[in-house]
């Protein structure tokens, strides 16, 4: 089972809508078969391990880091195939939280004869999958901030100067993080300011880039910028309180962007982010990360919409009359103040990277 759980973590960020599981299949106490949930979703790991398995799978012990599905989508139930296949066993990390799944999946395996054990290493197989499981049980996504600041936590000098704070290899770990996110999203300012492509840019991996996500309340980022040169191949989401007809939103949809109406926030600065942030999870967007400036990472704190916090530190001091990583979250008292656990250090380039976990 850790050995399905190590191969899950290689479809992270890769099979939205669906989550990234692993499938191991033993034979005589060896492995004869192994998969994980292919690029976009489909093939499911199941049938994967069970096409290299072949006929050794017969009789076989089968271990999957989610409950086989046991309902009909684009492809047949993986209930069906392990039952076709002949397998004598199937060990379960995790029940599947999908309603159409939950606990059906089990109990068709176990009505058709087969041995189930469920349960075995469950915490570690939900890590794996916290953002298809935050979808499912509260309609989010897993969400992670990622700020890259001086020691003295400013993202960029008075002037607004800020590339580049880091150093390449800590830049080339943070492209890595798009890589394994369904979604990435910046505000207006930041792309206007900063003009940024939001590509995955390491070598051989543009096809892992995210889909992009532009908050831009009343369509002031111009259809010229770089993130819109490429949005028929790569997908790029404006999230405005502008109507779709405004012509500005006409040039972007000929462009290939897609244009989501939501309304303002309650202050009227900027779009309604539990709106947004409904939406991505009704498109069965699981894993998000936020690239800004201090502005819309306050609000995002302020709306208790963060899960996780990267913070890219590098060896340098800016200043007090640097900008800010974070704008005001009104603590008025420590006890208000965001608590948050460490629960990863790296370093790369003397430029440490703290990951931190939100609590709630």
């Amino acid at each position: 089972m850790q050995h399905a759980i190590n191969i899950s973590t290689r479809g992270i960020g890769l099979t939205c809508p669906n989550p990234s599981v692993g499938c191991v299949v033993v034979n005589k106490n060896t492995i004869v078969g192994r998969g994980v949930t292919a690029k976009g979703g489909r093939p499911h790991a199941e049938t994967l391990a069970l096409k290299m398995a072949g006929d050794k799978a017969r009789g076989s012990s089968v271990y999957v880091t989610l409950e086989p599905c046991n309902h009909i989508g684009e492809t047949d139930p993986c209930c069906e195939a392990l039952i076709s296949a002949g397998v004598r066993k199937v060990i379960v990390a995790t029940l599947d939280p999908d309603k159409r799944v939950s606990g059906k999946g089990v109990t068709k395996l176990k009505n058709s004869g087969i041995e189930v054990i469920n349960g075995v290493l469950e915490k570690e197989a939900i890590e794996v999958n916290e953002g298809y499981f935050k979808n499912k049980y509260q309609n989010q996504p897993l969400t992670t901030l990622k700020i890259a600041i001086s020691i003295d936590s400013k993202v960029a000098t008075k002037t607004g100067e800020s590339k580049w704070i880091t150093s390449k290899g800590a830049r080339d770990h943070s492209h890595m993080l798009r890589a394994r996110s369904d979604a990435l999203i910046i505000s207006s300012s930041t792309a206007i300011n900063d003009n940024p492509s939001l590509t995955c840019r390491l070598p051989g991996m543009i096809d892992y880039s995210p889909i992009r996500v532009i908050l831009d309340a009343f369509r002031k980022v111009p259809n010229n910028l770089e993130i819109f040169k490429n949005a028929k191949s790569i997908p790029v989401w404006v999230f405005t309180s502008v109507p779709e007809s405004e012509k500005i939103n006409q040039e972007s949809i000929a462009l290939g962007v897609k244009i989501i109406n939501v309304n303002k926030d309650r202050f009227g600065y900027g779009v309604n982010l539990k709106q947004v942030f409904a939406f991505l999870s009704s498109q069965g967007i699981m894993r998000v990360m936020v690239e800004s400036g201090g502005n819309l990472s306050s609000a995002l704190i302020n709306e208790k919409l963060i899960d996780r916090l990267v913070i890219y530190r590098a060896p340098s001091v800016i200043g007090g009359d640097g900008m800010s990583a974070i704008e005001s979250i009104n603590v008025k008292s420590l006890s208000d103040s965001l608590q948050l656990e460490l629960i990863k250090l790296e370093e790369f380039d003397s430029n440490i990277i703290e990951t931190y976990k939100v609590l709630k």
